[in-house]
């Protein structure tokens, strides 16, 4: 059985002149929390539904 989880970020651009850039890190990203927890396949159908949200159906 797979798995899945969604972590939800925030984003922001680095200085040009600072420490992040200068080590290649254009981006600094800080953990909100978690944007949804791990569900299997019938659990992230559920999180859809409960919600509303058009559930993505394969071709």
């Amino acid at each position: 059985m797979e798995w899945i989880r969604g972590e939800h970020f925030r984003y922001k651009f680095s200085q040009p002149w600072g420490k992040h850039a200068s080590d290649g890190k254009w981006w600094i990203r800080k953990r909100i929390g978690p944007y949804f927890p791990p569900v299997n396949l019938q659990g992230l159908r559920k999180f859809f539904e409960d919600r509303n949200w058009p559930y993505p159906v394969k071709d």
